[in-house]
């Protein structure tokens, strides 16, 4: 209290900075005090995004600065997931126990107007298999703002994840990729200015066939290679360059006729194949091929041999 022109007035300390930093802010803890704590803002949903990645929705953008601060959110020890007790999953198993390992803004199927209020928790190991249920919580989370405090109390139950594991099929169609090396030294030397070597793509790096390139490749190395050429392909090859000066006996064409089929068939992509052997003209042999895939249009080229 001071005395001013005989009247006593209220000075405000706090104000003209008088009082010392360690008193100021006791001073602002207590007038905190006086009022009661407004209630933190819940999350709206929790979801199995993955396996092993639980995503929580706000309804506000959540701080998220990955500097471990004291409102940052990007902390896993503020977050907890537990197995709902006598939850057991589809395999037979009781939900296991997990823990968060890392916390990531979500990027993936968010739309733009929604960035910041989606939170990724990924945990060190997948989830019990639906439907074993999880309880998730989260304390200690503020809004981008920083105005508003936030938390989590929710139940991950129907939204636990479910694997359907399918065996692998030898039938099944698999696109396929090859290194692109080119077929002999001429070709090599125009693709790369040196002879025997492999070309490279846009990007500096091995160029690669793929789709109908990769299986005419494919098709083309089974008729040109030996039988059994190689050690780990037991009756891989049909060897028709063994057979260049055979090729005019109709035994010869239908024996090579037939094996190149089967081999051909063998490639994950052929549905069926079609081969035929023609002799137009002295020295030279035609291997027409048509090639019907279980996806895609047909193939269809010739490979041309030499019978002299």
């Amino acid at each position: 209290m001071a005395a001013l022109n005989g009247y006593e007035a209220e000075i405000d300390e706090t104000r003209f900075g008088l009082l010392d930093r360690p008193t100021r802010a006791g001073y602002a803890s207590e007038l905190c005090d006086e009022q009661p704590p407004l209630p933190a803002v819940a999350a709206l949903s929790s979801e199995a995004w993955r396996e092993n990645v639980i995503r929580l929705e706000f309804p506000l953008p959540v701080y998220f600065s990955r500097i471990l601060d004291a409102a940052d959110a990007s902390d896993p020890r503020k977050f907890s997931v537990t197995p709902v007790s006598g939850a057991v999953g589809k395999n037979g198993q009781a939900a296991r126990a997990v823990t968060v390992v890392e916390v990531q803004l979500a990027t993936e199927g968010v739309a733009e107007g929604d960035a910041g209020r989606f939170v990724d928790l990924v945990l060190d190991r997948p989830m019990t298999p639906h439907p074993a249920s999880y309880h998730v919580t989260a304390t200690d989370l503020w809004s981008a703002d920083l105005e508003e405090t936030m938390s989590a109390n929710l139940t991950l139950g129907s939204g636990s994840v479910y694997r359907a594991l399918a065996p692998p099929r030898l039938d099944a169609a698999v696109p396929s990729r090859d290194i692109s090396y080119p077929q002999s030294n001429s070709l090599a030397a125009a693709l790369s200015g040196e002879p025997a070597s492999f070309a490279p793509d846009g990007t500096g790096d091995y160029a690669v066939d793929e789709g109908e390139d990769s299986l005419r490749k494919r098709c083309t190395r089974r008729l040109v290679t030996k039988p059994n050429g190689f050690a780990h392909l037991p009756g891989y090859g049909v060897g028709i360059p063994d057979h260049a000066k055979r090729l005019a006996l109709a035994s010869v064409i239908v024996s090579l006729t037939t094996e190149a089929e089967v081999q051909i068939a063998r490639e994950p992509e052929v549905a069926k194949a079609r081969v035929r052997i023609l002799t137009p003209v002295p020295g030279l042999a035609r291997v027409q091929i048509f090639i019907r895939p279980k996806r895609g249009r047909p193939v269809m080229y010739d490979v041309p041999f030499t019978t002299d």
